[in-house]
C-alpha cells in the first residue's frame, strides 16, 4: 500500500467516523454504539454544511465543514450528554467490535485493494464519467451541494451546456474533502473510499444491527463478523459493477439507519433517548438520501416488516383477541403500500423508476438463483453458487422460524427477493412499481438481499457452532472439559476457508503422466492418430477447474479493471506531459470523443468539454461554434471570438482509434462528427503551433497551442 493511498484512507476513514462518533458520545452513548451508529449523522451534518455555504456562495475547505460538527457534539454534550446516563441499549464487546473491523480491513485488502496494480487504477465503465469529474468538481471548487450539481462549478463561465441539477452527492463530497485534506488525485480518493466502506463502514454498521437485533448475544455477534462480507453481491460486485460508488455508499451505511430506528422502538429505552435516537434518525436520513435516494425504499423493505410486528405486538398487549390486531395490520400496510405507490408516481421519481434492465430468466430458473445466492445468473458474470453460505441462510431461516420474536426478520429477505424475482422474470408496471427505486436493476436488488441475509445468515452459523460444540462435548464425555475457543476457531475458520476458497485445478483431471508423456515431440508416423486423440482428451479437460464463488469475482475482477478503457496506457502517460506544459489553470479546448473527458477528473487539466455525452440542446453558441468550426478560427472571427470569450489556451486531440469500443460507445453514443471542427485541426491549420506530438501504434496525439491574433 502506497504513503499516498494510506493517507486517503486515514481522511476519509476520519471523515466517516469521527463527526457522527463525537456527536453520539456528547449524547451520552457508549463507545461502541457511538462508532456503530457514526457513519450517516456524520455525513448528514457534513452535508448540511455544505448545502449552506453553497446556498451562502461560500467556497468551503475541510476546516469549514468539520468544525460546526464538532462544536455541534461539543454542545450536545454540556447540554444532554454531561448529565444523562448511558442509554439502555445491548451491550456491545469492543473486541468482538474488533473483529468485525479485523476481518473487513483484511478481505477489503484481499478482494480489493491488493488486487489493484498501482493506486491510481479506476475501474473505468460509463458511470465514471459522472462520479470522477463530480468529485473534482467539488474539490477544485469548495462547492459541496447536492441541489446544484455540475463538471463546472469552479468554472461556471465556460461552461458548453449551462445549468446544474440535482444530484445525490454525499458520497463525491465525501471524496472532495479527502482530495482537499491530503493534496492527493481523484483516483486515489475513489479507491480509497471504496476500501474504507468495505473494510470499515460496512462492518461496524451491520455490527449495530446485529447487536440490536439479537439483544447484543455474543455468540451472534461472532458470527455476524463472519456472514457480515460473505457474500458475493454485496459489497463485493458493488466494487466491479458500474461503476455505482454512491449506492455502494448508501448500501455500506445502510444497516446502521435501520439499527437506528429499532433502537427507538427498544422497550427498556428512556423516552428522552427515543427523543434523541429520532432526531439522530433523521439526521441519518439526511445522509443516507443524498447518498443515495433508494436505499431510503431500501430500508422500507426492512423496517416495513419491524414495524409491522411492533404494531401487532403492542396493539395485541393492549386488546384481548386478534381482530385489533389484524385491523391495524391491515391498516398499517395500507399506509405502507399507499405511500410506496404515491412515491412511484411522483414526477421526481417518473424517471427513475421507469428506467428499465430487461429480464433474464424464467421463475423456475429465478428460484434457483435465489436458493444459491446466485441471484443474477444469466444475467451479468457468472458466479458459482454460494452453496455453504446458502445452507447457513436456509438454517437460519427455520432458527428465526421457531423464535416468535423473531420471526419477522425473515420477511425483509423474503421481500428483497420477491422484489429480485419480479425484476428478473417479467416486464410490465407491476416490475417497476417493485423494483423501479433500484432502476430495475437487477445487481443492486441483488445487493439489497445479501444485506436482508447477513442476520439470518448470522444466526445459522450461530447454530452451527452450537452442534458442533454439542458433537464435541459428547465426544469428550466425562472429562466434562471442552476448549469452546478451540471449537468457535475450527468452525470459523473452516466456513472463511469455504466461502472464499479461490478456485483451483483438481489433480488427475486433466491428463496423466502416461498422456502427458512425449506430447510435445513430434510422434512417428505410426503413432500419430494415438497421439491426436490424447491431445484431443486434454484440450477437452483443460478448462475443466474447479470453480468457486470468490474465484470467480477474482476473475471478474480482472476482467472489469482491464476491459473498457477509453483511454490506453500511452495516451495517459501523453496527458500526463499535457498537464506538466498547461498547469491546472490554462482551459484546454478537446474532443471528448477520443476519451479526453477523463484528463479533468484524472489529471486536473481544465478541459472543455469533461463528458463525452452530448446533449444536442441548451448548448452555449460558444461551444457550438468551436465544436463544429474551431478548423477555421483564423479566418472566421466569429469562431475567434468564442475562442477569446473562454479564454482558450490549448487544443488536446488524441486518437480515437479505440474509443468506439469501449464504454463511450455503449448506449451508441461515439459520435466523431460532433466534434469535426476540433478533430479536423492539422500542424499546417493556422492559427495553431503544435508543441506536443507522440506517436504509438496506431496512434497519434497533439497539443497546440492557441496563437494570438
Amino acid at each position: 500500500m502506497s504513503v499516498h493511498m494510506l493517507l486517503a484512507i486515514l481522511a476519509l476513514t476520519f471523515l466517516h467516523v469521527t463527526p457522527g462518533y463525537t456527536l453520539l458520545r456528547g449524547l451520552g452513548f457508549d463507545r461502541a454504539w457511538s462508532l456503530c451508529l457514526s457513519p450517516l449523522p456524520g455525513v448528514g451534518m457534513l452535508c448540511i454544511m455544505g448545502q449552506i455555504y453553497a446556498t451562502l456562495g461560500v467556497s468551503a475547505n475541510p476546516l469549514m465543514m468539520l468544525v460546526p460538527p464538532f462544536v455541534l457534539a461539543l454542545a450536545a454534550y454540556k447540554l444532554v450528554g454531561e448529565k444523562a446516563s448511558t442509554p439502555a441499549l445491548p451491550h456491545i464487546d469492543m473486541r468482538i467490535l474488533g473483529l468485525y473491523l479485523g476481518l473487513g480491513i483484511a478481505l477489503a485488502y484481499g478482494l480489493y485493494l491488493g488486487r489493484l496494480v498501482y493506486a491510481e487504477q479506476v475501474m473505468q465503465a460509463y458511470d465514471v464519467t459522472q462520479h470522477i469529474g463530480l468529485v473534482r468538481s467539488f474539490a477544485n471548487a469548495g462547492r459541496y451541494s447536492s441541489l446544484n450539481v455540475g463538471f463546472y462549478l469552479e468554472d461556471p463561465a465556460i461552461d458548453p451546456f449551462p445549468g446544474s441539477m440535482f444530484y445525490p452527492a454525499s458520497w463525491h463530497m465525501m471524496c472532495a474533502l479527502a482530495m482537499n485534506l491530503t493534496g492527493e488525485g481523484a483516483p486515489i480518493a475513489i479507491n480509497a473510499s471504496q476500501y474504507v466502506l468495505v473494510a470499515i463502514v460496512y462492518p461496524i454498521s451491520v455490527a449495530g444491527l446485529i447487536a440490536i437485533l439479537f439483544e447484543g448475544d455474543r455468540r451472534t455477534m461472532i458470527a455476524g463478523a463472519l456472514a457480515c462480507h460473505a457474500f458475493v453481491y454485496f459489497p463485493w460486485t458493488f466494487l466491479i459493477f458500474g461503476p455505482i460508488y454512491p449506492n455502494m455508499a448508501a448500501f455500506s451505511t445502510l444497516p446502521a439507519i435501520i439499527a437506528t430506528f429499532i433502537c427507538m422502538g427498544s422497550d427498556d429505552l428512556q423516552k428522552r433517548y427515543r427523543i434523541i435516537l429520532l432526531a439522530i434518525f433523521v439526521l441519518s436520513g439526511i445522509g443516507l438520501a443524498t447518498l443515495h435516494p433508494n436505499a431510503i425504499f431500501s430500508a422500507a423493505v426492512y423496517l416495513g416488516p419491524y414495524c409491522a410486528w411492533r404494531i401487532w405486538q403492542i396493539v395485541r398487549s393492549k386488546k384481548d383477541g386478534l381482530v385489533a390486531p389484524i385491523c391495524a395490520e391491515v391498516v398499517f400496510l395500507a399506509v405502507f403500500f399507499g405511500v410506496w405507490y404515491a412515491c412511484f408516481k411522483a414526477p421526481m421519481f417518473k424517471a427513475i423508476v421507469w428506467e428499465s434492465w430487461w429480464y433474464f430468466t424464467n421463475e423456475w430458473q429465478e428460484l434457483v438463483n435465489i436458493l444459491t445466492l446466485s441471484y443474477t445468473f444469466g444475467h451479468w458474470y457468472e458466479f458459482a453458487a454460494q452453496i455453504p453460505l446458502a445452507c447457513t441462510l436456509i438454517i437460519g431461516v427455520v432458527c428465526a422460524l421457531h423464535r416468535p420474536k423473531h420471526r419477522w426478520i425473515i420477511v425483509p429477505y423474503a421481500f428483497a427477493c420477491l422484489i429480485a424475482m419480479v425484476c428478473a422474470t417479467r416486464e410490465g408496471e407491476f416490475k417497476h412499481f417493485l423494483s423501479g427505486f433500484w432502476y430495475c436493476d437487477h445487481i443492486r436488488i441483488a445487493g439489497m438481499c445479501c444485506i436482508c441475509g447477513v442476520p439470518l445468515a448470522a444466526w445459522g452459523l450461530e447454530w452451527l457452532y452450537e452442534q458442533m460444540l454439542r458433537v464435541v462435548r459428547r465426544y469428550n464425555g466425562r472429562r466434562k472439559q471442552t476448549n469452546i475457543i478451540k471449537v468457535a476457531v475450527i468452525c470459523s475458520a473452516l466456513f472463511v476457508c469455504l466461502n472464499y476458497l479461490p478456485e483451483f485445478n483438481l489433480p488427475g483431471a486433466y491428463f496423466d503422466a502416461v498422456l502427458n508423456e512425449g506430447l510435445n515431440d513430434d510422434p512417428p508416423a505410426e503413432e500419430f492418430e494415438q497421439w491426436t486423440e490424447a491431445r484431443r482428451r486434454i484440450a477437452g479437460r483443460k478448462f475443466h477447474s474447479v470453480h468457486t464463488t470468490f474465484g470467480d469475482y477474482r476473475t471478474a475482477f480482472v476482467l472489469k479493471t482491464i476491459s473498457e478503457n477509453p483511454v490506453t496506457e500511452e495516451e495517459r502517460q501523453f496527458l500526463l506531459k499535457v498537464i506538466d506544459l498547461t498547469g491546472s489553470k490554462d482551459l484546454v479546448i478537446n474532443n471528448p470523443m477520443d476519451g479526453s473527458f477523463l484528463a479533468y477528473g484524472f489529471d486536473n487539466i481544465r478541459a472543455y468539454y469533461r463528458s463525452f455525452a452530448h446533449n444536442g440542446w441548451d448548448e452555449s453558441p460558444e461551444s457550438t461554434l468551436i465544436r463544429t468550426n474551431l478548423v477555421n478560427m483564423a479566418s472566421d472571427p466569429d469562431v475567434r471570438a468564442a475562442v477569446n470569450k473562454i479564454d482558450a489556451k490549448y487544443v488536446l486531440i488524441i486518437s480515437e482509434s479505440w474509443a468506439d469500443d469501449s464504454y463511450i460507445n455503449l448506449r451508441g453514443g461515439f459520435n466523431p462528427s460532433l466534434y469535426q471542427g476540433i478533430t479536423s485541426i492539422t500542424p499546417e491549420t493556422p492559427g495553431f503551433e503544435l508543441i506536443l506530438n507522440e506517436e504509438a501504434p496506431f496512434q497519434n496525439f497533439y497539443l497546440y497551442r492557441i496563437l494570438p491574433e
